[in-house]
């Protein structure tokens, strides 16, 4: 989806404030369900009266249409298994009612007169707009349209356009929260935009990634600060809204302390499972993340060099990639944030991707899975903290062995089960909140605590069961 919004297109101010209009909410909503009743409208409006021969059409055609689109969500979700965590509910209901209308157009097109048949063929457009709105709103996830497109609708802005370092960055763990004094005129929130960050040692081809500035940051003589990269889910876009509202809300209580984050691109368009590694076929995505998006923080960001400091986050498909490359590249890496990760590549589509990327060699398949890879090393001095709803149930299993391996692998592990939140948003939003908030002693953000006594404060936790 990169190619929709090219680098061109994305400076100019209609394209930035179009990205930006929300596609969640009331308004939204409200504007979606009046253009899907004003298209049924249109297509079974007739005149002169309609005959009993065209009401039968009508029902057919949407009873057919509805069943398509049923059977088209069952053998999605069920039979091929490839959405994480299952189609809520409220998708269903939309993908159906779809499905439902799309029927009602060909009815139009088949027995309708010339202008009827325009009228059903300019409706397909705006259905499927409207059904795409709908679905989104039933996760939550992408919350305007850039982010619905496959990118983020943060500004881009240039390498030269950052804050630029003035202070000493060293390779000690340091208490930052201990020496900071917020001061006057810092701003109350951070910023969010957009920028390039090329895949110049592995040739992946991302999308602009997101970058999130705390407060702290956007002062005089800032303070080298933590960062996290972070990844999202597939399909999703590098869009950093949701960890940026989390983080100003944590960095309000820290007196403008919060991380840096990077909301690094491993997918390289909206629907491709780059399983978090190097392949032929999808790219060099580990490359990318571990050498190209590191090099260029270090070049560009006024960030903490002690590996204390260094987190690898994600949610979903970028939960997965989060473990994986924080057990992969241990010298990089001092933690890992898996928010509802998956516990091994392509755990939607398991034998396409074991005879796709691996030959049928399900040995090799099965080695690459989280827990076989932590079962592999010994991580000493790292974190990696995993949250997960107890509503998901495709995911809470894994995620219970994957805590359970971490911890006997040698890492502080942290478990965190919220009640509820499926695999939607509220997983997202909980996992950023409770997953960092664990490790804000850890970066030296807590004034209550230095980061020695992280330990201590937030205690290695095993999850009840890891079968």
């Amino acid at each position: 989806m990169n190619n929709l919004l090219p680098g061109v297109l994305r400076q100019l101010p209609w394209v930035s404030e179009l990205s930006a209009l929300p596609v969640l909410g009331t308004s939204a909503e409200v504007a979606t369900y009046a253009s899907m009743t004003l298209s049924v409208a249109l297509l079974v409006w007739h005149r002169p009266r309609p005959g009993r021969r065209w009401w039968h059409a009508v029902a057919l055609g949407c009873g057919l249409g509805g069943a398509v689109g049923a059977a088209a969500t069952v053998a999605v979700d069920q039979v091929w298994s490839w959405v994480p965590g299952g189609i809520p509910v409220g998708a269903r209901v939309w993908l159906i009612a779809a499905g439902a209308v799309l029927g009602l157009c060909v009815v139009a097109v088949r027995h309708g007169r010339c202008r009827r048949r325009v009228i059903a063929l300019f409706l397909v457009l705006p259905v499927c707009a409207s059904t795409a709105v709908g679905v989104n709103a039933s996760y939550g996830l992408l919350g305007d349209i850039g982010a619905l497109v496959g990118t983020s609708s943060a500004r881009p802005v240039d390498v030269a356009d950052l804050p630029r370092a003035t202070g000493q960055r060293t390779d000690t763990r340091s208490w930052i929260a201990q020496g900071w004094t917020p001061p006057a005129g810092m701003p109350r929130v951070g910023r969010r935009v957009a920028v390039d960050i090329p895949g110049e040692i592995s040739g992946f081809r991302a999308r602009p990634a997101g970058l999130y500035l705390p407060p702290a940051a956007l002062v005089p003589d800032a303070p080298a600060l933590p960062v996290v990269v972070m990844m999202m889910g597939s399909p999703g876009s590098p869009d950093p809204t949701h960890v940026a509202d989390a983080l100003d809300r944590e960095a309000a209580r820290h007196g403008g302390l919060a991380p840096i984050v990077v909301v690094a691109d491993q997918l390289g368009t909206s629907y491709v499972d780059t399983l978090c590694m190097d392949t032929g076929r999808r790219g060099a995505v580990e490359t990318y993340v571990n050498t190209d998006v590191t090099a260029w923080i270090e070049r560009n960001l006024h960030v903490t060099r002690h590996r204390s400091g260094w987190t690898v986050a994600g949610y979903s498909n970028g939960g997965l990639c989060a473990a994986r490359f924080a057990t992969r590249h241990p010298q990089r890496w001092g933690n890992a944030v898996s928010i509802s990760g998956e516990e091994f590549p392509g755990s939607d589509r398991p034998e396409k991707t074991l005879a796709e990327f691996f030959g049928g060699d399900r040995s090799a398949y099965e080695a690459a899975a989280v827990p076989r890879l932590l079962s592999t090393v010994s991580l000493a001095d790292t974190w990696m903290v995993f949250t997960i709803c107890a509503d998901d149930v495709r995911h809470v299993p894994g995620a219970r062995r994957r805590a359970s391996a971490a911890a006997s692998a040698g890492t502080h592990s942290v478990y965190v089960e919220s009640p509820s939140g499926g695999h939607v948003l509220p997983a997202l939003l909980a996992g950023v909140e409770r997953g960092f908030a664990a490790l804000y002693p850890r970066w030296g953000l807590d004034l209550r605590y230095p980061p020695q006594e992280a330990d201590r404060v937030v205690p290695a936790s095993a999850p009840p069961s890891a079968g």
